[in-house]
C-alpha cells in the first residue's frame, strides 16, 4: 500500500512530469492520484492511454525510463504504475522492444525492475541475467542480478536453519557468482556492502555459521 509519503511525492511527480515531454501526458493523473480524487484519476489515467497507446515506439520506451526512475524512493511502486499502465503500456512496450532487439539489455532490464509476478511468471532474476549478458557494461543490470540473486537466497534461509528452503549448494554458487558480480560495481562501497552480505548469506547456506536475519536485500516482487 503506498504511504503517505508515496502521495506526497506523487504531487512532486505531478510537475515533475509536466515539464518532461517524455511523461507530460500522464501529469494529469499524477496530480489527481497525488490529491485523492478518484473518479478524475481514473478518467485521466483512461485518456492517457488511450493517447500513449498511439505513440510510436521510441515514445513509448521513453516513457518506461522516466517511470522507472520516477519509481525510485517509493514505499509502493505500485504507486504510479497501476495495472492498467502495466499491462497495455509498459509491459507491451517492453515484450515488442526485446523482440525488435534481441541483443539489447535494456528492455529486460525493465522488465526485471517492473516485475510483478500477477502479470510476468518469468522470475526477475532471468531478466537481470538476460540484461547483464547482452550488456555487462549496463551497471544497473549487473547491480540488478546481484540484488535479485540475494532475494533468492535471503528467501530460502528465511527459516534457517531449521526449515531450510531450497538447494544449499545451488546457493552457495549463487553467493559465490554474487559476490564476483558485485566486485565490479562502480561504487566501492555499494560493492563492499553486497559483497560482505553475500559473503554471509553463502556462509550460512554451507553451514559455516549458523543463524538468519531480516532480509536487508529483498527485491520488490
Amino acid at each position: 500500500m503506498p504511504s503517505q509519503d508515496d502521495f506526497i511525492r506523487v504531487e512532486t511527480l505531478a510537475r515533475l512530469a509536466l515539464a518532461d515531454p517524455r511523461a507530460s501526458a500522464y501529469a494529469p493523473w499524477l496530480a489527481a492520484k497525488g490529491a485523492g480524487l478518484k473518479a478524475q484519476a481514473k478518467a485521466a489515467l483512461e485518456a492517457f492511454l488511450k493517447r500513449a497507446e498511439a505513440w510510436p515506439e521510441d515514445g513509448k520506451r521513453g516513457f518506461v525510463a522516466w517511470l522507472d526512475g520516477a519509481r525510485e524512493g517509493l514505499d509502493d511502486p505500485g504507486a504510479v504504475t497501476p495495472h492498467p499502465v502495466m499491462t497495455r503500456l509498459v509491459l507491451p512496450t517492453l515484450r515488442t522492444w526485446a523482440e525488435a532487439e534481441p541483443q539489447a539489455g535494456e528492455p529486460h532490464l525493465y522488465l526485471g525492475r517492473f516485475h510483478d509476478w500477477t502479470l510476468d511468471l518469468t522470475p526477475p532474476v532471468d531478466h537481470f541475467r538476460r540484461a547483464f549478458e547482452r550488456a555487462p557494461d549496463l551497471v544497473a543490470a549487473r547491480r540488478g542480478l546481484v540484488l535479485a540473486m540475494i532475494d533468492i537466497v535471503e528467501r530460502n534461509q528465511h527459516h534457517d536453519p531449521a526449515d531450510y528452503l531450497g538447494d544449499r549448494d545451488e546457493d552457495v554458487a549463487r553467493m559465490e557468482e554474487a559476490l564476483s558480480l558485485a566486485q565490479g560495481l562502480p561504487d566501492a562501497a555499494e560493492a563492499d556492502e553486497l559483497g560482505r552480505h553475500a559473503a554471509v548469506l553463502r556462509d550460512r547456506a554451507s553451514g559455516a555459521i549458523t543463524g538468519g536475519g531480516l532480509a536487508t536485500y529483498s527485491f520488490p516482487t
